[in-house]
């Protein structure tokens, strides 16, 4: 029984610290003339804990999605990243991903879905994929 708890332990911590840090985030809503909708992507890293470069980030504005891999989503953002080769069992990764206490923001608008909504209740959401493997998403309703 130690023998599983010391293997369960790290793995799901691990996982639980994806969940959180990698957490993405729709922040500055703002509905412009003709209901053109501003916001911003916001993805957190965290120190120890590695996000694959080969992830995917997908905004999703009603019915319409949009995808680009996560290394796109930080060369956009212009901020600093630190890129490490490590490993993230839970997601059976070995290779090269981003780490480190970073905050990368890019505008909705660099994932070309069409903004222009009529008005009424629509639902905006972001997710980071790998493999088949849903890293973190949210989503958040918008009336315009």
């Amino acid at each position: 029984m130690k023998e599983k708890i010391s293997v369960l332990l790290p793995v799901l911590t691990i996982t639980a610290l994806l969940v959180i840090f990698a957490r993405p985030q729709i922040t500055g809503f703002v509905v412009g003339p003709g209901s053109v909708l501003s916001a911003d992507i916001k993805i957190t890293t965290a120190e120890g804990v590695i996000l694959p470069a080969d992830s995917v980030v997908t905004a999703t504005l009603s019915e319409e999605s949009s995808s680009m891999p996560v290394s796109m989503f930080v060369s956009k953002s212009g901020g600093a990243y630190e890129f490490v080769n490590g490993n993230v069992p839970e997601l059976g990764y070995d290779g090269w991903g981003y780490t480190g206490n970073h905050t990368y923001i890019v505008p909705l608008s660099e994932f070309n879905l069409t903004r222009a909504l009529p008005g009424g209740e629509h639902s905006i959401g972001v997710k980071i994929e790998y493999n088949g493997y849903l890293i973190s998403s949210t989503e958040e309703r918008v009336v315009v």
